[in-house]
């Protein structure tokens, strides 16, 4: 079965006369769509997925070390034929290129009578200008200049600021074009790291590394089941699977968007046996038996000695609690076992007699 297929009209390249997939470059001769390999490109050229030719020998320039669409000319490698590198100089085919050239040496006259008239009022300015010397007409000048460097400034400002967005549209086109090319074609990456490796790693660095090999279907979850006494390794991986292998080596190949699953450590969390409300007012030795019960383990008093017979409010009774610092929670409300819970009760002044 073949392994490449027009993204336009599915056609089979490979049953195409004269088709090479290591050339880079194809247009379908099916329906015409113009093809690059986007494995060539590093994802930072000015004009996406066009593919420039040298107008002497007709080599491929692309694929020349070191070219680059960013720069405004390119000497052919091959003949050395300076080509200019513009949004100009792109054509929908073969015949609109002959067409253009045929033209530009006319345009080309036409550039340098203008060039001509703007040499001639540029005399004519400085001839009228001479007879401008006073104060009031250099001051004048002098706002004129500084509103055209400041128009200037605005103008270069906003060109760089449309550059930058359409290099970035530019870099999320070819990234688009990537993913299909890699999936039509379902080509294979190493995973770059074993299963045996990845578990203990913080899972975080297991998905960069990942990443970086540039597998784009991965998810990552916590599953809580550590105890206080474990908790440094909190945030490891527990398990991994790509596409339901848990057990694979570094140089295991797999597509780029195969489903890569990973389960990284927590800390327990338990739910609270008491709302805030429930607990007030009840026995401290009680709420604490409650909390301690339910799973959590650390637990302190804050004694309020303001009692002096009792009569209302009873010696032990809770006045509030606090989870990790929150005062409002709810019956079988989740929190980490280690969070602190402070339990304030009453308690009187002085030794009762």
């Amino acid at each position: 079965m073949s392994d490449y297929y027009c993204p336009q009209c599915g056609a089979d390249l490979e049953d195409q006369p004269g088709f090479d997939p290591y050339a880079g470059y194809w247009t379908c001769t099916e329906c015409g769509q113009f093809l690059t390999d986007p494995d060539d490109s590093d994802g930072s050229e000015q004009f996406d997925g066009v593919g420039w030719f040298c107008d002497n020998c007709g080599a491929y320039l692309n694929k020349q070390p070191g070219f680059s669409d960013w720069f405004d000319t390119w000497n052919c490698t091959e003949c050395g034929h300076e080509n200019r590198i513009s949004e100009d100089e792109i054509y929908d085919s073969e015949e609109d290129w002959r067409s253009s050239k045929s033209s530009s040496l006319a345009d080309d006259d036409d550039d340098d009578d203008d060039d001509d008239d703007e040499e001639d009022e540029e005399d004519e300015e400085d001839e009228t200008e001479s007879y401008y010397d006073s104060e009031e007409y250099q001051r004048r000048r002098r706002e004129e200049a500084l509103r055209k460097e400041e128009e200037l400034r605005r103008k270069q400002e906003a060109r760089a600021a449309r550059e930058r967005e359409r290099a970035e549209i530019a870099r999320q086109k070819q990234e688009q074009r990537k993913r299909f090319w890699r999936t039509i074609t379902r080509k294979k990456q190493d995973a770059g790291i074993s299963s045996e490796q990845c578990i203990g790693m913080p899972y975080q660095s297991v998905v960069n590394r990942l990443t970086e090999r540039e597998f784009t279907n991965i998810t990552a979850s916590g599953i809580e089941d550590l105890d206080v006494d474990n908790l440094s390794l909190e945030g490891t991986v527990a398990s991994i699977s790509i596409n339901g292998e848990t057990a694979f080596d570094s140089a295991s190949r797999f597509t780029f968007g195969a489903k890569i699953e990973i389960i990284y450590h927590l800390l327990k969390r338990a739910g609270s046996p008491l709302s805030a409300r429930e607990a007030r007012k009840q026995d401290i030795d009680d709420v604490i038996w409650e909390f301690t019960n339910a799973g959590f383990m650390n637990i302190k008093r804050d004694v309020l000695k303001d009692l002096i017979k009792g009569w209302i409010v009873k010696d032990g009774s809770v006045e509030k609690v606090t989870i990790d610092g929150k005062a409002a929670f709810k019956r079988n409300e989740k929190f980490r076992i280690n969070a602190p819970i402070v339990i304030q009760y009453h308690t009187f002044k002085k030794d009762k007699k």
